[in-house]
């Protein structure tokens, strides 16, 4: 090594390096044919390659067992604890370098995109090329859910209807002007001040207020993040606010997830590649609970006129088998995951679109998230997040609620024999209390529809016989 060389160390790049590269290879990198959008992130190693090791390979071994590894993917890659920051960017072809040759062969070198960025102060910042085939989100049945009939929160239901057409989202949660309470939600379906909105309250749809003024749309990257590069770049924000008709209709839960958390505050001081693999929740209004993983910041997702359009986050679905986001899911908050149950979760982030990818031989459907950082959001709007509006209802009512009952009704019957019986089959009625969460309920359901598991049968809708959940004489089971 050449200790008067310019150092060439990846894991020392910030997300400020990073950033800069992008913005100084802008037109390189939209103009390649099969480019389809980039973002900034950790670097993804296919998982069949091997782990590295500290024996040192003999010079030329190398470059004399080389071979096409074929193309990386989102499914056959993975961040490992060596990944160093790079460039992400997504083809939607794969071609093997040693095809850019030139002349009659090969394709022209200029169209291959590079592995390395250079940067004129000596900087080298790596790229990682990712084969993706954008497809269109599987439509799917609107997600059969009895709401609560006592207050309206996060994750409901948002409805306006705009040039004859009917159009949904979901409430992202409660902010305040230190006058008005508003629901958060896309600008998209809000649509302009005064469009009247609906959600849904003891089971009808109700009006609930109105959109207003309020709204963000895109600004200039520079603008809302001020110590980042991005001068021919657009922010997406499609932030709406809805004026509310009656604060006592709310609570400022969401639901299946139980009250708020402090925010989860990002600026360019703490944004940084740690949020990549970060395990966050959300509810969504037709997707039900969701789960996924930050994969990226900064996603290009458009590129128009030499400009950049780009969302602070994207999010990509649990690798678990659990439910993925769909359309009108627009406006649902997604939450850091934290480790205590005990602890709230903290908000970070506002969904307002997405991004399906085919992948595997079965050409399965990936829904990635597109999202908006809720403190951005706050600071430009100058609205803080409400918290503690109405939070002494129970957040999971439609389950949680009737299995509690369920539980603790095991406990409560006189008759000695009978009562033994009862706390004896408590997981065959309900569960046992130490597990009564939403997340275990949440995975027995799952199990019930994709392998046919029982299902506890203290819940209601199990004996009614409703769509979703039909009893059975050996159990309860999800359709």
């Amino acid at each position: 090594m050449d200790i008067l060389g310019a150092e060439r160390n990846f894991a020392s790049l910030s997300v400020k390096d990073l950033l800069e590269a992008r913005d100084l290879y802008h037109y390189h990198l939209i103009h390649r044919a099969n480019v389809v959008g980039t973002a900034i992130g950790l670097y993804l190693i296919r998982k069949s390659d091997t782990w590295p090791t500290r024996a040192k390979p003999k010079p030329g071994a190398a470059a004399r067992s080389y071979r096409p590894r074929g193309e990386r993917t989102l499914e056959n890659s993975e961040v490992r604890d060596y990944s160093w920051p790079c460039i992400i960017v997504f083809v939607d072809k794969w071609v093997d370098a040693e095809r850019f040759r030139g002349g009659g062969q090969g394709l022209p070198p200029e169209d291959m995109v590079p592995k390395t960025l250079y940067m004129p102060d000596g900087r080298t910042v790596p790229v990682c090329v990712i084969k993706v085939s954008p497809a269109e989100p599987a439509s799917a049945p609107v997600l059969d859910v009895q709401w609560p009939d006592t207050f309206i929160g996060g994750g409901f239901p948002l409805i306006s209807e705009s040039q004859g057409t009917r159009r949904m989202a979901s409430i992202g949660c409660l902010v305040s002007d230190g006058h008005t309470v508003y629901a958060l939600t896309n600008r998209h379906v809000a649509g302009p001040a005064g469009q009247p909105i609906l959600s849904v309250l003891r089971g009808a749809e109700v009006e609930i207020g109105a959109s207003t003024d309020r709204q963000l749309t895109r600004l200039p990257f520079f603008e809302v993040y001020t110590d980042f590069p991005g001068r021919r770049t657009w922010l997406t924000l499609d932030i709406g606010l809805v004026a509310l008709a009656n604060l006592r209709d709310w609570t400022s839960q969401v639901y299946g997830l139980g009250a708020l958390g402090a925010l989860a505050d990002l600026s360019e001081r703490n944004i940084t590649l740690r949020l990549i693999g970060a395990k966050i929740v959300a509810y969504g209004a037709i997707s039900g609970r969701l789960s996924g993983q930050i994969k990226a910041l900064f996603y290009r997702h458009r590129s128009i006129g030499g400009y950049d359009d780009v969302s602070d986050f994207l999010i990509a679905p649990a690798e678990d088998g659990s439910a993925q986001t769909r359309p009108g899911d627009s406006g649902t908050l997604w939450h850091l995951e934290t480790t205590d149950a005990a602890q709230p979760l903290r908000p970070l982030a506002i969904q307002w679109g997405g991004q399906t990818f085919m992948a595997g031989p079965e050409k399965a459907s990936f829904n990635f998230a597109l999202a908006t950082s809720l403190s951005n959001v706050c600071r430009l709007l100058d609205v803080e997040l409400v918290r503690d509006h109405n939070t002494g209802v129970q957040p999971y009512w439609g389950a949680t609620g009737h299995y509690s009952i369920g539980a603790y009704a095991c406990d409560a019957v006189r008759s000695e024999k009978l009562r033994t019986l009862m706390l004896a089959n408590r997981d065959k009625i309900s569960f046992q209390l130490a597990e009564l969460t939403p997340d275990k309920i949440e995975d027995v359901f799952r199990d019930a529809r994709q392998n046919g598991g029982f299902v506890p049968l203290a819940e209601c809708r199990t004996w009614s016989g409703s769509r979703r959940h039909r009893g059975s004489r050996a159990g309860g089971r999800v359709e």
